[in-house]
């Protein structure tokens, strides 16, 4: 994961902005991994899809906590 550190506020960008577009308007993680290449990431695709994977398993998790919060207030 060293090489992708440097890209990882990057990536992070991107699958911000696409949250918020339509499902269809969104970058596939080849999409992404294809951004960075050209910017001179030499690593490889799985570590990327990895970063990707976790960093939405992170966001469900949250979505989750203020869910339950959110019943517990009310």
């Amino acid at each position: 994961m060293a090489r992708l550190t440097l890209f990882e506020s990057k990536l992070l960008l991107a699958l911000e902005a696409d949250v918020r577009r339509p499902k269809k308007d969104r970058r596939t993680a080849l999409m992404l991994f294809k951004e960075i290449l050209n910017e001179g990431y030499t690593g490889g695709y799985s570590i990327v899809c990895d970063f990707i994977r976790e960093w939405r398993n992170q966001g469900s998790q949250s979505k989750s906590v203020i869910c339950a919060a959110a019943v517990y207030v009310g």
